[in-house]
């Protein structure tokens, strides 16, 4: 039998996170649970507590089990390395963002009281006080995961191997290819989230880029300036999926026809080997400029078809389902989902991780 929360385990905050992953207001939740918007203003603050019929509605409208609202949750704000997007982004869908991340940390502590993942191998450095460049410290981390010379077959597999968790989620209509979390003394592992929808290519670039702020930036106190750290994760990620030494000899004379043989061997997109070409000036900017009017506005002509695929967090939930006797409902009960919903997210009975 479905034990209900009691009146003391209610959580205001939770009530919050819940309301926003719908990127629903205030205003049109209490509206379709049947209440007033001052009534559930004061439920979020924790000065009003919901009648458990109350409770229902807003659990079947929120389309959540009403242990949800009695779940402890350790409450994570985006990183600021996020909020270069700011701009780009409406509030409703940063705290949608922010709400989704907060609610898939929370399952995965959870899965991770039946189960572990293995330890994560970051070299975390600080170019200030170590004196190094980005690409240096993309260089190290190469070496310290032995990293063998030339295109990393498949980054995603890499990355889990060493820990760091790859997430795929539905941004919705947000211009957010992925932000990543880690904090060295918590519980959890690092974690990159990435659009779900995004072309090989891109997936790894932003797996990159997001490596390289776990690397350099969110273990800092007082993190770089968001404009030099984006500036650096860039860096970072050009030199960890095509080092200079290695690509640079193949950037002399470069046309389309090379920039589509480039991208099919190191998976970088041609715009970015392009502007990798300037960079280290193996392509005057004016040499560039008819290839940049050629690809600006419109698809790249060459696709990559190998796909990238996160399977970490997919392991942990067979593990449950098959050696420790879970079934998808009574799993999908303990981390407070319906059991559709739960299909979606870990990917159970599918080829591909969702987070939505």
């Amino acid at each position: 039998m479905k034990r209900e929360p009691r009146v003391s385990e209610f959580s205001p905050l939770m009530l919050v996170v819940a309301r926003e992953s719908r990127r629903l207001s205030q205003t049109s939740l209490a509206k379709a649970a049947g209440l007033s918007q001052s009534a559930l203003s004061q439920m979020e603050t924790g000065t009003f507590v919901p009648a458990p019929e109350a409770l229902r509605r807003i659990a079947e409208h929120l389309r959540y089990p009403e242990t949800l609202f009695a779940a402890p949750l350790r409450f994570q704000q985006l990183p600021v390395t996020f909020f270069r997007k700011k701009a780009r982004v409406s509030v409703r869908d940063v705290n949608a963002i922010r709400a989704s991340v907060n609610l898939y940390r929370l399952r995965l502590e959870i899965l991770l009281r039946s189960t572990d993942l293995r330890d994560a191998r970051i070299a975390l450095t600080d170019l200030a006080r170590e004196g190094l460049s980005p690409e240096r410290a993309a260089q190290r981390l190469r070496t310290y995961w032995n990293v063998p010379p030339g295109p990393i077959a498949d980054l995603t597999v890499l990355i889990e191997a060493m820990g760091v968790l790859v997430v795929p989620m539905d941004f919705g209509t947000a211009q957010v290819d992925g932000l990543s979390l880690y904090e060295p003394n918590d519980n959890l592992p690092p974690m990159i989230f990435v659009g779900v929808h995004l072309p090989v290519d891109r997936w790894r670039l932003t797996l990159a880029h997001e490596l390289g702020h776990i690397a350099l930036h969110h273990h800092l106190s007082i993190p770089p300036d968001a404009k030099d750290m984006e500036a650096e994760a860039f860096a970072f990620a050009a030199e960890f999926l095509a080092p200079r030494r290695e690509i640079s000899g193949q950037l002399f004379g470069v046309t389309m026809e090379r920039l589509a043989r480039l991208k099919k061997y190191w998976g970088v997109s041609m715009a970015a080997t392009l502007k990798r070409a300037v960079q280290l000036g193996r392509v005057s900017e004016r040499q560039a400029r008819g290839l940049w009017i050629q690809l600006r506005g419109q698809t790249e002509p060459v696709q990559l078809h190998n796909s990238e695929s996160a399977l970490a967090v997919r392991a942990i939930v067979e593990k449950h389902l098959t050696e420790l006797g879970y079934s998808v409902t009574t799993l999908s009960r303990a981390v407070h989902q319906q059991v559709d919903e739960f299909r979606a997210t870990f990917g159970v009975g599918s080829n591909h991780l969702r987070l939505t």
